[in-house]
């Protein structure tokens, strides 16, 4: 076995409070944009308006990436750019646009690694549109939260034997790999979150296809213990259980002609369709003189030869892109002897006798027609658009299915009840599985529900495989003119089982087709562009509302799905027939023209003024309110208009100290519910209830506010935006997302003590003080009992005596978040001369230890009431007594109302303009 493998740490508690401080400070920051979250709090989308811009599509991705991946709980360091396709790059063109031939979005591909091995079915994929500024306007993830586990020591690869062993355990009878074993680490299928282990990957076949046997899995095995993790079933069966290339000219002495063959027509089993001789594209002729060609789309060949040169010339059924090979017997092929300058065509099945030969003919006509029809809407797709002569296997003796299994599809000989599986609908139901699987996507119900949809859009029935069963060329085995509805858990009304429930995504394209195509004349191509492009958006097997997220995101043209696209109707209702709900519209616009307080009075009466104008509809008058929570529910108030779309809210009561939440609510004249924020519950506006708010400091380290570096390290702490790239234990990015930080020396590790001191800050009205921290340690070669950081704090006036109030020695590869309570019951007391000292110690001879510190804000809420000058008296009203002691303080402080230190006409006027007022 190698190695004995020990995982170095352990899956911490995921710091749930740091994810969503970066989750709220994302929102802040984009408050139209959306997330999309799993059962299990797992962002699956970001969406909505554009959150990110770049100099050009990697530069955008990878800024998101940096500066985001908080958001996942995973360091940015895990997320390596991983292509879709081997050898090319992790930028991927989606959705082809004809008539610009430009593409419209760009995907930048990421996915998960811990010291270089693969986190199994993860990734992470950040799409920028292709216009100026290059914005982002959508981040589709699948990632796991693993805290400081590491994999730990470990062979370079995997023991094959134990990995064949594993695999004939798993069979019962004995097998062969289908590649080398490697290394994964598995945290959990979809929307789970397991310890991660670190498990073999080995993919196995037994059995012989010819024979009706074979088996294909996937398994992740603990290579301790045995123990199979994960298994996946590698054979997808169909039933449970390009551009053109123009001819050259014809030289005379050249041979030319035409390869046909007599194919079954339109979307049913042979028993229900007639065949007809139909062009077979980019087949292959070769001749007995060494040349080789291919035919165009249209498939006309020209094949060179001498000048009275007379050659054998054979046709079989192989082309550029797949080979036919026929399972019963020999493959289908044609030989003629042919002289210079004459003209060959072949025509394949043409007695239409045979089943098999009739069976090689479909199998290579539907399996070109469905990657040509794939390509005319991304030429780019990955592997699609440059893999050759793909496996394509007919006439396997076995009944009533058919199956892709990663490096093939399969088709069955007529028998058991059943007509021979090679026709239109099969083939493009199990190419589908393979556009699936280049997509980087899972499989599952995704991936039988868009099998299902490419013969739903290639021939426009809606019913899978007429004449699947012998006598029944009126039914399919599926049907995409359905009603199914899709049910959080259960995946569809039609049923849980894969294929029944990948009739929920077909149903939804069929009828967001048929609402296309009363609409456009091109509507099928408007549905088929974004259905095959959205494939290389989607992670994992489940079909709910992301991939509504996914097709409207596709078929936006301004960055913002908020205020509707070009088809968003016809999108969402055929979704929404089917349950799946599209992101609510901005049908009406909030704004706030004098900004949106901090603070509320405790009392009540603090007033915000709001309007709320048409934007995609008109508001509904008198469905305007407000709801107000000040701690014990929403209150729901009626928003009073001021006129001319514009309203005033008058605050109630609330306790002081309390964060008051609030959310507006209105009515579209045609019935649809608006919020604002728009994803309310989840988010909602906040002020305190105070008299006052106040902010001590507030240093986000983006200009030097006075900060002081004292100590003996080489490598002090420097205020510096973080290098993008370097190991997992050194920040890539600053905590706030402003970009600088205080790091202990921008690349190189601690060497000494360092110490970061702050300037004065008035801390007297106490408060809370927070702050951001980075604690890491070099891996392999971990830190010493003596090296840290700690936190003095001195309210001394001069900073000359200090107290420790924070020693951290755990380490850990993340930004960390910490806070102080400041105040006569809190940690630290009140004080206007309050300094911090950050000290980041590394003394050992090995350099260790990485620090940081950012995003230091204090605030104190003021729940005194302001004092009232004009009571000199201080029987709480300002009456004749206040004059009286003004007049008896003339000249002299004792009389003083203004505050200026002396008694004049200024404070008589002040009792005057206060006259009657009483003071609490």
């Amino acid at each position: 076995m190698g190695l004995v493998l020990v995982a170095a740490g352990s899956v911490a508690s995921a710091d749930l409070s740091q994810i969503e401080t970066t989750r709220a400070r994302f929102m802040e920051l984009h408050p139209t944009t959306k997330m999309l979250k799993s059962s299990e709090g797992q962002v699956r989308r970001i969406y909505g308006t554009a959150f990110g811009h770049g100099e050009n599509p990697l530069d955008a991705a990878a800024s998101f990436k940096d500066r985001w991946s908080d958001i996942y709980g995973v360091p940015a360091t895990q997320l390596v750019p991983t292509p879709l396709e081997e050898g090319r790059s992790h930028l991927q063109p989606i959705v082809y646009r004809q008539e610009s031939d430009a593409y419209q979005f760009t995907g930048a591909y990421y996915s998960q690694q811990i010291d270089g091995v693969p986190v199994y079915g993860t990734r992470l994929c950040v799409l920028v549109r292709n216009e100026p500024g290059y914005p982002v306007v959508l981040a589709s993830s699948q990632l796991k939260q693993t805290g400081d586990w590491a994999p730990g020591a470990h062979a370079p690869v995997p023991d094959r034997a134990a990995a064949l062993a594993a695999a004939e355990r798993f069979f019962g009878t004995p097998a062969r790999l289908v590649d080398e074993p490697t290394w994964v680490i598995f945290a959990g299928g979809e929307d789970e979150l397991l310890e991660p282990r670190l498990s073999m990957r080995v993919e196995a076949v037994t059995g012989r296809k010819f024979e009706g046997n074979y088996r294909r899995w996937l398994l992740l095995v603990d290579p301790q213990t045995g123990e199979i993790l994960y298994e996946e079933n590698r054979v997808l069966n169909c039933f449970p259980q390009g551009v053109s290339t123009a001819v050259a000219a014809v030289a005379t002495s050249d041979i030319s002609g035409t390869v046909s063959g007599m194919a079954t027509e339109w979307s049913g089993a042979d028993e229900c369709e007639i065949e007809v001789e139909t062009q077979l594209p980019y087949a292959q002729v070769t001749a007995s003189n060494g040349q080789t060609v291919y035919a165009d789309s249209n498939g006309a060949y020209v094949l060179p030869t001498g000048e009275g040169e007379t050659v054998d010339v054979t046709s079989g059924l192989i082309g550029q892109w797949f080979t036919v090979n026929n399972q019963a017997g020999e493959d289908a092929t044609i030989t003629r002897e042919t002289s210079d300058g004459e003209t060959e065509d072949f025509v394949h099945n043409w007695s239409n006798a045979d089943e098999q030969v009739r069976a090689q003919v479909n199998a290579y006509l539907e399996a070109n027609i469905v990657r040509d029809f794939t390509l005319q809407f991304n030429p780019a797709y990955p592997v699609i658009a440059t893999q050759t002569q793909f496996p394509t296997n007919v006439n396997l003796n076995d009944s009533c299915n058919a199956y892709y299994d990663y490096s093939s599809t399969n088709y069955y000989i007529a028998s058991g009840g059943c007509n021979n599986t090679a026709f239109s609908v099969i083939v493009h139901h199990e190419y589908g599985h393979h556009l699936v699987a280049c997509a980087g996507s899972g499989q599952g119900e995704y991936g039988e529900g868009m099998g299902d949809v490419m013969g739903v859009l290639i021939t426009g029935d809606p019913q899978l495989a007429r004449g699947f069963f012998q006598g029944q060329c009126s039914t399919g085995i599926r049907n995409a003119d359905n009603s199914c509805q899709y049910l959080a858990s259960g995946c569809s009304s039609c049923g849980s089982q894969i294929h029944a429930c990948g009739q929920l995504i077909s149903g939804c394209v069929w009828d967001i087709r048929e609402n296309l195509m009363a609409e456009y004349p091109n509507g099928n191509d408007i549905i088929s562009s974004l259905a095959i492009n959205a494939m290389l958006l989607h992670n994992g097997t489940s079909i709910d509302e992301a991939i509504v997220i996914d097709y409207l995101t596709l078929d936006d043209d301004d960055a913002d799905i908020g205020n509707g696209t070009p088809h968003y109707q016809e999108i969402a209702l055929g979704f929404q027939a089917h349950d799946l709900d599209a992101p609510q519209l901005d049908f009406l616009s909030f704004s706030f023209p004098d900004g949106r307080p901090d603070k509320v009075d405790p009392d009540g009466g603090t007033t915000l003024s709001v309007r709320i104008d048409p934007n995609l509809a008109e508001v509904l008058e008198g469905s305007e309110q407000v709801w107000i929570d000040s701690g014990s529910g929403y209150q729901v108030l009626d928003l009073p208009s001021t006129g001319d779309g514009s309203y005033e809210v008058m605050f109630p009561p609330a306790t002081c100290g309390t964060e008051v939440g609030y959310v507006f609510r209105a009515q579209t004249t045609d019935g649809s519910l608006v919020f604002n924020p728009s994803d309310w519950p989840d988010s909602f506006y906040t002020a305190y209830a105070a008299e006052d708010v106040l902010v001590a400091i507030d240093d986000d380290f983006e200009t030097d506010q006075g900060w002081e570096v004292t100590g003996t390290s080489t490598t002090p702490w420097v205020r510096v935006v973080p290098p993008a790239d370097g190991p997992a234990w050194k920040p890539q990015s600053d905590y706030d997302g402003s970009g600088r930080c205080y790091l202990t020396h921008a690349q190189a590790e601690l060497d000494g003590t360092t110490i970061l001191t702050s300037p004065p800050i008035d801390a007297g009205d106490g408060g809370t003080l927070t702050f951001a921290f980075w604690l890491a340690q070099r891996q392999n070669n971990p830190a010493q009992p003596e090296d840290g950081m700690q936190l003095f704090v001195s309210t001394d006036g001069d900073g000359s005596d200090w107290t420790l109030v924070r020693d951290w020695h755990t380490y850990a590869n993340e930004w960390r978040t910490d806070s102080l309570t400041i105040g006569p019951e809190g940690e630290v007391p009140a004080s206007p001369y309050l300094f911090l000292r950050f000290v980041a110690i590394d003394e050992d001879v090995d350099n260790r230890v990485k620090a940081g510190v950012d995003a230091i804000q204090m605030i104190s809420v003021d729940c005194e009431s302001a004092p009232c000058p004009s009571d000199l008296s201080g029987d709480g009203m300002v009456s004749v007594d206040d004059l009286l002691a003004v007049i008896a303080g003339w000249g002299g402080p004792d009389g003083d109302a203004t505050g200026d230190g002396t008694t004049n006409v200024d404070d008589l006027l002040q009792i005057i303009g206060d006259w009657g007022s009483t003071c609490e």
